[in-house]
């Protein structure tokens, strides 16, 4: 009988915004966000959100 190997793929993980390396992975789909790029997205939003209150409460006064 033929011995059946299992072949371990490994798949790099890249992030979708900067191209870094992430991790790798077993499964092909390999896009993802990187902690870095994720952070600085939420900094963003976090920064207009307050810009857009403080904006607000300006014009009611």
């Amino acid at each position: 009988m033929e011995k059946w190997t299992k072949v371990k793929l490994n798949f790099k993980v890249v992030c979708a915004w900067c191209g870094v390396v992430v991790r790798r992975d077993d499964w092909e789909d390999s896009q993802g966000m990187c902690f870095a790029c994720y952070y600085r997205i939420l900094s963003k939003h976090f920064q207009s959100q307050r810009q857009a209150g403080a904006s607000l409460r300006a014009s009611e006064r």
